[in-house]
């Protein structure tokens, strides 16, 4: 695959297995940035590879982060960073 899909997800239960079959075809990872729901969970069963943002550096938010953890996980040419709202 050429393009790796990467959703920064907190607590976004409702919204992402709509968001991730959106990408049905491509590599989507979400980060789960420490969701207190059942993100993880639900992003997986959709069919996404799901890792858990790292502790926030000092200085950095938390969206942010998780876009950078995800990025350095894709192994793509290309990447696409996208917001897990509906």
């Amino acid at each position: 695959q050429e393009v790796t899909i990467v959703i920064p997800a907190r607590n976004e239960e409702a919204n992402i297995a709509k968001c991730v079959a959106g990408f049905a075809g491509h590599r989507v990872i979400v980060v789960d940035d420490a969701s207190s729901d059942r993100t993880a969970a639900v992003a997986a069963s959709a069919g996404a590879e799901v890792i858990k943002a790292p502790p926030l550096p000092r200085g950095t938010v938390g969206k942010v982060n998780a876009l950078l953890a995800g990025a350095k996980v894709a192994d793509t040419h290309f990447g696409v960073l996208v917001d897990a709202v509906s």
